[in-house]
């Protein structure tokens, strides 16, 4: 379960760093 989560939020992060800060969520 914590490493299915902690996937989740580095997918999410990964995602966020690929768009780039400039999308404000």
């Amino acid at each position: 379960m914590m490493i299915a989560f902690y996937f989740r939020v580095t997918k999410v992060i990964k995602k966020w760093t690929n768009t780039g800060r400039g999308v404000t969520k």
